[in-house]
């Protein structure tokens, strides 16, 4: 085989190769889903100033939400019981583990919980 023969199978061999390895970059492997670990998302309530409730929202040791108030209802009363602030709470950390951002609630999910009539 002459030299140019050669160097033209090696060039295509390795043109080959590159391309490959380029769709397998931009593929997710299914091992590296299944072994990757998550951020885990986690609520804490706390206590207001005034007697009410809130909660925060946590991934990765930071605060992503901090929510004094009953959200979704206007004014800024907190909650009057911390089972509500967690119930509400637990619904915002499902929709982020749903993907769904912003985690937003609307007032009849809030009402359904805390049992202000409409």
């Amino acid at each position: 085989m002459s030299i140019v023969y050669k160097t033209l199978i090696l060039c295509g061999t390795l043109l080959f190769l590159n391309c490959t390895a380029s769709e397998k970059k931009g593929q997710k492997s299914n091992d590296s889903e299944t072994t990757k670990p998550t951020e885990q998302v986690l609520y804490a309530t706390f206590q207001n100033v005034d007697g009410t409730w809130g909660y925060d929202i946590l991934s990765a040791g930071k605060v992503l939400i901090h929510q004094p108030n009953i959200p979704a209802i206007p004014g800024n009363q907190g909650f009057e019981l911390e089972t509500h602030a967690t119930q509400v709470a637990q619904l915002v950390v499902r929709k982020i583990n749903a993907g769904i951002m912003p985690p937003s609630v609307s007032s009849e999910e809030v009402q359904g919980i805390i049992g202000i009539p409409n």
